[in-house]
């Protein structure tokens, strides 16, 4: 499990397991976390349920929503790329950005995911001539919609931003396929927002610390994501190019093409694609518009947007049949196997931010009694709940004084500058004091309560 995002994930979804809470996420008892909606911690947490703690548990869900990616991705190759469909989950799942991707802890596959399944609904819903069958396409889209919504909130709405801009450039092709507003969106509301009515119930506060923290927040760069001017160059750029390894040729010269009749045929650039090509272009270029306005930046956001380049790539690389020969199709089969050698030694290879290498300065204190490892100054690491099975906690010096009133029974970890200020509060104010137990990461000390006798 690597530091931070890994961790926290997974401990919030141990917490659930733990606390038997699987409404309100906690990074520990006293600490909720409502920085993303519980979709991915209710998949982790239920996983770890049927597999046992291990990471192969934690990691299993991420893994599937690639693999049901794949899928999807196939399913509409048959329709972009009619036989060749296996092209375009081809390029996907050999593409750097996917492969690293695929099995992270994080929100970004299921949203993926999500977004795909979004797409693909509103694409069957559009072409099946049945209009019973195509209302409930619709209403999938809905459901899917809800889905993300659950998993990483308004993010999931820029494939639907899509399809409202390409319904509006197709309207004389498109008059007959509705979006089902109404029902769609009780579908929505169904999925969505039974969650939210019941933790805002709960915590009132949280109203706020949604629309200010976590969406207006995010879009003014707040929580200092790359929130540069330039951010933008210096994040999608790279992703961009080296993500769509070993395809990147293809990706630039495609790219420089496209550029190319865009300068030349300016507005009717887009009204000059075929509907395939046009679908899958405002897929591409619509929510990469908000991702360059929007000022908090990383690297996976652009992971659903892997698909509709997938897609892409696809056709223009379904008509070079010289691309397809025996020898390059060998070659592509060995970049398979060098990707999964290429994860099997980053597994085993040391970093400076795993959480089970640095579990191990812990391990002689497996006989000590103690319910929480608490981190003052430092900045906790939130995976060693996974291999320790303890919480962890965060305190600072303003909650300092009301926690050392708590019957918790902590191993600390502190800055050596912190030891004595820390010793005279235990003093004044606990019943307890410190003593040294070890060193952890080769420079924090780790401190043992012990009862002091008054």
């Amino acid at each position: 499990m690597y530091e931070p995002d890994e961790g926290r994930y997974t401990a919030v979804a141990n917490e659930m397991i733990r606390l038997d809470d699987w409404v309100h996420p906690h990074l520990n008892r006293d600490h909720p976390h409502w920085t993303k909606p519980p979709l991915t911690y209710w998949a982790i947490a239920a996983s770890i349920e049927l597999f046992g703690t291990n990471e192969f548990a934690v990691r299993f869900p991420g893994a599937l929503a690639f693999f049901l990616t794949i899928i999807l991705i196939y399913r509409m190759g048959k329709v972009f790329l009619d036989r060749r469909a296996w092209v375009a989950p081809l390029i996907y799942c050999s593409s750097i950005i996917p492969v690293a991707a695929s099995n992270v802890v994080t929100t970004d596959n299921f949203l993926t995911l999500w977004s795909t399944a979004l797409m693909f609904s509103y694409m069957k819903g559009t072409r099946d001539a049945s209009k019973r069958k195509s209302k409930a396409w619709m209403l999938s889209m809905w459901f899917f919609l809800g889905l993300g919504f659950l998993t990483k909130g308004p993010a999931i709405f820029l494939p639907f931003i899509t399809i409202l801009v390409y319904k509006w450039f197709t309207i004389r092709r498109d008059n007959n396929t509705k979006i089902l507003w109404f029902p769609g969106a009780i579908v929505f509301l169904l999925i969505a927002a039974p969650w939210f009515v019941v933790v805002i119930h709960d915590y009132p506060e949280l109203g706020s610390y949604f629309l200010r923290k976590e969406i207006i927040g995010r879009i003014m760069g707040e929580q200092h994501r790359n929130a540069q001017w330039y951010g933008a160059f210096t994040v999608y750029v790279p992703v961009l190019l080296l993500g769509t390894v070993p395809w990147t040729y293809w990706f630039a010269l495609h790219f420089y093409r496209g550029v190319k009749k865009l300068r030349e045929r300016g507005r009717g650039f887009i009204g000059s694609l075929d509907e395939h090509t046009q679908f899958l272009f405002l897929w591409l270029v619509c929510p990469m518009v908000v991702f360059v306005v929007v000022r908090s930046r990383l690297p996976l956001y652009l992971l659903p947007l892997f698909i509709p380049l997938s897609l892409i790539l696809g056709q223009r690389l379904c008509k070079c049949s010289s691309l397809w020969t025996t020898k390059r199709m060998r070659l592509i089969g060995v970049w398979l196997i060098v990707s999964l050698l290429m994860r099997a030694v980053i597994a085993e290879r040391p970093y400076k931010r795993d959480a089970r290498a640095l579990s191990q300065d812990f391990k002689f204190l497996e006989t000590e009694n103690y319910d929480a490892l608490a981190f003052y100054g430092v900045t906790p690491i939130y995976g060693l709940s996974f291999y320790l099975d303890k919480e962890i906690e965060k305190i600072d010096e303003n909650t300092l004084i009301d926690e050392l009133q708590k019957d918790e029974r902590r191993i600390w970890v502190i800055q050596d500058r912190f030891r004595k200020e820390l010793e005279i509060v235990f003093r004044e104010h606990s019943q307890k004091s410190l003593e040294y137990a070890g060193i952890f990461q080769s420079r924090f000390l780790i401190m043992k309560e012990r009862s002091s006798n008054r």
